[in-house]
């Protein structure tokens, strides 16, 4: 079931609006015709200045008795969600994967959203979406790629240049105007559950050179870049939609490290910086009181005006929109609430906030939290933590973002052709074929016998164990079938699901004992809700955890059979170190399988392409990998890569 679509009513506005009133008379039509961002501002209420500072999420609402039974993905809006965006007058939305299944239908939905925003507001909003590539995209027929690791992996500038465009292009097709990449954090640490496969590798000058041409791909298609997570989420070990991560890095290996990619896109005009939920230490030790002021601790960058307004304005010059990330992580729900926490976010000078509330309903409490933060807001400047020339500061730089993109107007006509272009650019052929060129150069090669190893020769006798973790439905299996049926190629498959350590007669063994090969992969889990919603005990590059305990159980089984054994490092490249007896042993970066028609990431394919040698492997680690047994130890280098 899908909400319905319906006219904006007054009755929906009359049920929301019992505090703040949800239209005023103002003359704003000349400032906006003229596009005077200044005149803007002058004729802007005090609410509406708030409002701008403010991008929810609605991917996600309940009709009628208002209880999680009733919660439906927002593909079209109601009169509900009309009056919600008419009241406050939101700067923006941050659309996810719930609101874009389809191609004609986001058009459609963004069309709502801006036709419900005007009923009361002249600013047109901003779409934002998390479509990085690789683990984390949103579009539901988008063109995937292989990820930001992956590009790190086939060290060619011009393949972040392309992924940039091509992501930009579908985005600019669509409506949205903001990619909340590049990702720009540098992966030190291998046991980072939240950056890793995003980043572009663990290497300052190449996380550099790469953030900066995939942003050059995305604003040559006019469409607006956001760098993340500032100051540089790389070094932690925590995930911060769940817990608050600190990096213990120094000011000068932060400056020499950390900042060079944010300041390399900052020299080179990047108008959009999102905030990391992490504690620095080294940037800002101070003390501020929890949200019930029992307790004190070292504030989140978000949080922290040294960090926000003295080191990312003062000392690296960032005159852009700052943003937040999520500002529902546990990081900072959990320990300054949802409306101090974002009082605190002005005060530290960010400009916008993400998703300070998710009401799912009209009688949702989370529905009166934006009239907190507002009122909150107002007694900050009464009571000299905020003024109001902040406020209108931050407001001009949001609109001047809107008038630089061409969004202080927005014109919904012409929706039909709007459409047909969408299509034929979202996933278009081109988009996919520059999507398997880059993928095939990212399949890294990390061991290979050079008798039996790749490549498997596929003949009348063959029969494939495929064994992969399919956690999370990623119908990986599926992936290798519509892989190989794609290429031409009938064999029998025997296939086996593992999701636990368990590997014996009829869990894996029987499985082998069929086949004349095996294809297996490893997923080491990252723990990330962000990726995929997991919450698997192991983090990459350990050996204790079913993740990695099956695999070696299999590969040895192999061994002892005599059956050449392919192993496909499906996610973070850090557990391939466990992988040493395996025939063969790639990395892919990325793990998602085939589902609902659609490959939700390349890589497995283009591995399997490595494997049967239709594609020879020139890519090269773009980290270092540790020994799994002394991690003082680097067992594959940066840069390590086989070729055939």
């Amino acid at each position: 079931m899908k909400l319905s679509v319906s006219i904006f009513t007054v009755a929906s506005l009359l049920t929301i609006s019992s505090a703040t009133p949800i239209s005023r008379n103002y003359v704003m039509d000349d400032c906006i015709k003229c596009q005077s961002v200044e005149c803007i501002v002058s004729k802007m209420t005090f609410e509406e200045k708030i409002g701008q500072k403010m991008i929810p999420d609605v991917r996600s609402w309940s009709f009628g008795t208002c209880n999680a039974t009733n919660i439906l993905p927002v593909e079209q809006i109601n009169d509900e969600i009309s009056g919600f965006l008419a009241k406050y007058k939101f700067g923006g939305i941050v659309l996810f994967a719930q609101n874009t299944p389809e191609t004609a239908q986001t058009v459609k939905l963004i069309d709502q959203f801006q036709t419900a925003h005007a009923a009361t507001s002249k600013i047109p909003l901003l779409f934002t979406i998390d479509q990085e590539g690789g683990a984390v995209t949103r579009l539901g027929h988008g063109t995937m790629l292989p990820g930001n690791m992956a590009l790190g992996a086939t060290r060619n500038p011009q393949y972040a240049y392309d992924s940039g465009k091509v992501i930009g292009s579908e985005l600019k097709s669509l409506g949205i105007q903001v990619n909340l990449g590049p990702v720009s954090d540098i992966n030190t640490n291998p046991l980072n559950p939240v950056i890793n496969v995003r980043s572009f590798g663990s290497d300052t000058s190449l996380v550099a050179k790469l953030a900066l041409n995939y942003y050059n791909g995305v604003r040559s298609q006019g469409i607006c870049a956001c760098a993340k997570h500032f100051p540089g989420h790389g070094d932690t070990s925590k995930d911060s939609h769940f817990f608050l991560p600190q990096s213990n890095r120094t000011k000068e290996e932060i400056n020499k490290n950390e900042f060079v990619p944010f300041k390399t896109l900052i020299d080179n005009g990047i108008d959009m910086i999102m905030t990391a939920h992490i504690q620095v230490p080294s940037l800002d030790n101070s003390l501020i009181p929890n949200q019930w002021g029992n307790d004190t601790l070292i504030p989140p960058a978000t949080l922290s005006r040294k960090i926000m307004t003295d080191v990312l304005r003062g000392e690296l010059g960032f005159q852009g929109v700052i943003n937040s990330d999520a500002m529902n992580m546990d990081a900072i729900v959990t320990n300054f609430g949802k409306v101090y926490s974002a009082r605190l976010a002005f005060r530290a000078g960010l400009d916008m906030i993400g998703m300070p509330a998710t009401p799912t309903c009209l009688k949702d409490p989370e529905m009166t939290y934006y009239d907190q933060i507002i009122e909150g807001v107002r007694q900050d400047i009464k009571d000299g933590f905020y003024s109001m020339d902040e406020l209108d500061a931050s407001v001009i730089r949001i609109l001047n973002l809107k008038k630089k993109y061409g969004i202080l107007r927005y014109d919904g006509s012409k929706q039909e052709a709007r459409i047909t272009n969408a299509l034929s650019v979202v996933g278009s052929p081109e988009h996919q074929a520059v999507e398997t060129q880059i993928t095939n150069s990212a399949i890294t090669l990390i061991k290979n016998d050079p008798v039996r190893g790749i490549p498997l020769k596929i003949d009348t006798n063959t029969k494939l164990a495929i064994l992969m973790p399919e956690v999370g439905g990623e119908k990986q299996i599926n992936s290798i079938s519509q892989t190989l049926s794609r290429l031409g190629i009938s064999v029998p498959i025997i296939p086996l699901s593992y999701t636990s350590s368990l590997f014996n007669t009829t869990n894996g063994q029987a499985q082998i004992d069929q086949a004349t090969h095996v294809i297996l992969g490893s997923q080491t889990s990252l723990n990330n809700p962000e990726i995929d919603g997991s919450a698997i005990s192991t983090n990459p590059g350990t050996a204790n955890g079913w993740d990695t305990t099956f695999p070696i159980n299999a590969i040895n089984y192999a061994n002892s059979k005599n059956k050449p054994i392919f192993t496909i490092s499906l996610r973070s490249p850090y557990d391939v170190a466990n992988f040493v007896n395996s025939t063969a042993t790639v990395a892919a970066y990325g793990f998602k399988g085939y589902a609902d028609g659609v490959f939700r990431e390349p890589n497995l394919p283009a591995a399997i392409r490595v494997i049967l040698g239709l594609v020879k492997p020139v890519g090269k680690l773009p980290v270092d990998v540790l020994s799994p047994v002394d991690k003082t130890a680097i067992m594959y280098p940066f840069g390590y890569g086989l070729t055939l």
